[in-house]
């Protein structure tokens, strides 16, 4: 896979972070947690474990953004 199709894969990673990533050289800690969700299985399997703990501990979350009544 190219780098900029790997970019793809990963859903809004810039190649350039796909090449810092590559050469070590992590930028955002946020931006490497993603690349290693999507490319170390048993990294993703345990972050789906720790997200379903966490769900059944917190209450539902609304992601939905009500609309403003107009005047």
């Amino acid at each position: 896979m190219s780098q900029e199709q790997f970019a793809k894969h990963l859903g809004g990673v810039g190649v350039a972070s796909v090449k810092r990533w590559e050469l070590g050289q992590v930028q955002d800690a946020a931006m490497n947690t993603l690349i290693v969700l999507r490319t170390d299985p048993l990294a993703a399997k345990l972050n789906l474990k720790e997200v379903g703990s966490l769900s059944k501990t917190r209450p539902a979350v609304r992601n939905r953004v009500e609309p403003t009544p107009a005047p």
